[in-house]
């Protein structure tokens, strides 16, 4: 057991340090915007097929016409692909972005740097859940996820403490006044944040676009989420069988 732990601190270290030197770049057209990615030489989410089965139907689902000032969250920002794809699309938003993986976060302002939107983006080092708290955490490839919430292989250690919020308060904290849209891929941990979020979706009314194909216990966070968004007065739809869920207020 000790030798495994020392392995993975190890390989946590390497991959750090890969995340700040890392020279790939990786090329690709999100929804008629050019997006270039500095990526791990360890894997790549950012192949033209990823980007327009994961990226492009964010901007086909949402509804209605962007504010010049509108106010994005980002839950799960993971190395940028969305945040910066959304920020090159409507320059003038500010998008908060919500990383709690340090190596994701290296590549996420790397990224924002490199194609030039790094003044929009507000990069914090939180994850979204239903209490103030810190939780077990592991990355692994591309994919990042506490451990009360994890689809990653079994016997992997979840060495790593991320810091968690409820949104709820933290936009109490950072005086917000204004959301107009939260997309959120957390690896199965949609159902904690929404609940932590329920003043903030009350008061704010913004559109939410959710990877909710995530399974716990067997079965998709899809109908858990859609079924407490529509308690809120939201109308929920799957967005072309994808697992995404689209709400948007009824007021």
């Amino acid at each position: 057991m000790k030798d495994h732990a020392l392995r993975n601190s190890q390989k946590k270290t390497i991959r750090l340090v890969e995340a700040r030197i890392a020279s790939r770049k990786v090329r690709a057209s999100v929804h008629g915007k050019s997006l270039t990615l500095i990526h791990s030489r360890f894997w790549d989410a950012t192949h033209q097929s990823v980007v327009e089965a994961e990226i492009d139907p964010y901007f086909e689902a949402v509804t209605g016409s962007v504010a010049s000032d509108a106010v994005v969250l980002d839950a799960g920002a993971a190395t940028g692909q969305f945040a910066i794809s959304w920020s090159l699309h409507h320059p003038t938003n500010t998008v908060h972005a919500f990383e709690p993986s340090l190596r994701q976060r290296i590549f996420l302002n790397r990224n924002a740097r490199l194609n030039g939107v790094a003044h929009q983006l507000r990069v914090h080092p939180l994850g979204l859940w239903n209490q103030n708290t810190t939780l077990a955490f592991r990355t692994h490839g591309d994919i990042s996820s506490v451990e009360c919430a994890h689809q990653l292989p079994p016997n992997l250690l979840f060495t790593e403490r991320v810091q968690v919020v409820r949104l709820d308060d933290w936009a109490e904290q950072a005086a917000l006044d204004r959301l107009d849209l939260i997309k959120m891929d957390i690896e199965g941990a949609e159902i904690e944040a929404l609940h932590g979020a329920e003043s903030a979706l009350k008061r704010f009314r913004p559109q939410l676009l959710i990877q909710a194909y995530h399974l716990r216990d067997g079965k998709r966070t899809l109908e858990p989420c859609a079924e407490w968004l529509t308690t809120l007065g939201y109308r929920c739809h799957e967005w072309k069988n994808t697992g995404l869920l689209h709400a948007t207020p009824l007021d």
